[in-house]
């Protein structure tokens, strides 16, 4: 989240445009969000 925040708040700052669409801010992060879990369940060790 810190990332995406960044990266519209360093071009507001300076006054360009922003380098993506609210709506993909929005589908990155869900993406993001089922990615996460998926990723730890996926690799970490069968412990039974």
């Amino acid at each position: 989240m810190s990332i995406l925040s960044t990266a519209f708040v360093v071009p507001l700052a300076v006054g360009l445009h922003f380098p993506v669409a609210p709506i993909q801010m929005i589908l990155i992060e869900l993406l993001l969000d089922l990615a996460s879990p998926t990723i730890i369940v996926l690799t970490m060790p069968n412990l039974g």
